[in-house]
């Protein structure tokens, strides 16, 4: 699991204040282990924001722009082959003696007759792979000022945790998760909510136009379905593209880019299917059956058996519960009626079809290790709070909603003898404060035995 130290701050203020590699320690003596730490920026100096202030074309070579730039302090002139920038546009320049994040130094370099002082920069010899278009220079988002360092912009300088999750801890698989995690272990941190995750006015209906959402398979413990119109598809803000890409995830578009955000942040897998694409206006979820196909995201065909489980509309299967989305329903470039599924699926049915079918994603990844089945709600609203912000999208709709199973946490019982038993030490206050840390709250009970009551996660 790769965990974002810019991300992490959106859900904790770590106290006393820590460095990476020092957490990296702490968590790694409490079960969580470390198994790298990368600065992203890698070996990045000296690269800033400029603006284009007049771009002219090369007097004897006509593939090439002569582009003069502002750092703020400074005038500059830099040659270039790309053609997807205009006058006005903000970029990231690279001058003389800067360096690239592989370490490159950047010098001048003479173009039939024309002086290039260093270069403007692509999203990849920035090191932010599948960002952006590599023929094109990385064209900045309004916010950025000539002159601002580049490792201080859009999370480019971000440092990246790489845990080892051990199968009991899919509590973990997200920033949330991983937050709630370091609370325990220092106490005096305080947890923080982004504003995307404060509630959202719901209360447009729009279930007559839908129909039913139906659980026929006990495998689905829940089900969420929320309303997203009138959306715009086109990539995602330049920070979430960068956050995603550090995170091992490929930016897709905006819309895609928001579940996939979610669930990094959260760890509630979602999928979000074309409206206009689904069979009919209606979903069930059922098992699978034997010899039955479907052609999945990545385009394969798909041969099922009566173990897996599918979301079907009209009949027609459109998604492996848990694992992967079909093609037929996916996002294009032309939708604009999103319907977002949250849902709450078995880990073990997830698990087999994940591993029967060689479906590694990363929504299976969690499902198989078990998902907080109350964060549904929460997660869908974020998700809808996210495709306003992103695509633009008309979001206030009532959810709609199925269940098969309430998940109740059950209270478990500890006495002093059991921590003397198990860890030759018997302190019950000292053991109620490290277990109220973790979100694990006291309920009752005195000096040798106390009641406690888990969260859900």
């Amino acid at each position: 699991m790769l965990i974002s130290w810019e991300l992490l701050k959106y859900f904790i203020e770590i106290v006393p204040s820590v460095s990476p590699e020092e957490l990296a320690e702490r968590l790694t003596f409490s079960g969580s282990e470390v198994e790298g730490i990368t600065y992203t920026a890698g070996m990045m100096k000296g690269i800033v924001a400029a603006r284009i202030d007049s771009l002219e074309h090369h007097p004897s070579e006509s593939k090439y722009y002569i582009a003069h730039l502002d750092t703020g302090t400074a005038r500059h002139i830099c040659v270039t082959s790309a053609k997807n920038m205009k006058r006005g546009d903000m970029v990231f320049y690279a001058g003389e003696g800067s360096g690239l994040p592989d370490g490159t130094v950047m010098g001048t370099r003479d173009f039939h007759g024309v002086q290039s002082y260093g270069m403007m920069l692509s999203a990849e010899e920035l090191g932010l792979h599948d960002v952006d278009d590599p023929s094109g220079l990385l064209i900045l988002q309004d916010d950025a000022i000539p002159g601002d360092d580049a490792r201080k912009l859009y999370h480019i300088g971000d440092v990246i945790l790489d845990v080892s999750i051990t199968p009991n801890r899919g509590d973990t698989l997200s920033h949330l998760g991983m937050a709630r995690e370091i609370k325990g272990l220092y106490p005096e941190s305080v947890l923080r909510t982004p504003e995307w995750l404060n509630p959202l006015r719901q209360d447009k209906d729009w279930c007559e136009d839908f129909g039913t959402i139906s659980l026929p398979d006990k495998g689905c413990f829940s089900y969420r379905l929320g309303l997203a119109t009138g959306a715009k598809i086109y990539d995602s803000p330049l920070t979430a593209k960068i956050d995603l890409a550090h995170l091992g995830m490929r930016p897709i578009n905006n819309a895609v880019d928001v579940t996939n955000y979610v669930m990094l942040m959260l760890g509630q897998p979602l999928h979000a299917f074309d409206l206009n694409t689904l069979p009919a206006r209606e979903i069930t979820v059922r098992a699978a059956h034997d010899g039955e196909h479907m052609t999945t995201l990545d385009g394969k065909d798909r041969a099922l058996t009566e173990r897996d489980m599918l979301i079907t509309s009209g009949g027609e299967a459109i998604a492996l519960a848990g694992v992967m989305g079909g093609e037929q329903t996916g996002i294009k470039d032309d939708t604009s009626t999103i319907v977002i599924e949250s849902a709450s699926f078995s880990p073990i049915r997830v698990g087999h079809t994940s591993r029967r079918l060689g479906i590694n994603s990363e929504a299976a990844f969690r499902f198989s290790r078990t998902v907080d089945p109350t964060l549904s709600k929460s997660a869908l609203m974020a998700a809808c709070a996210l495709m306003r912000e992103w695509c633009g999208a008309e979001v206030n709709y009532r959810p709609l909603f199925a269940e098969n199973e309430i998940y109740a946490p059950k209270p478990i019982t500890l006495t002093r003898k059991k921590l003397a038993t198990y860890l030759s030490w018997d302190n019950m206050t000292e053991a109620t404060r490290i277990l109220e840390g973790f979100g694990i709250a006291h309920v009752k009970g005195d000096v040798d035995e106390r009641v406690f009551m888990p969260p859900t996660w």
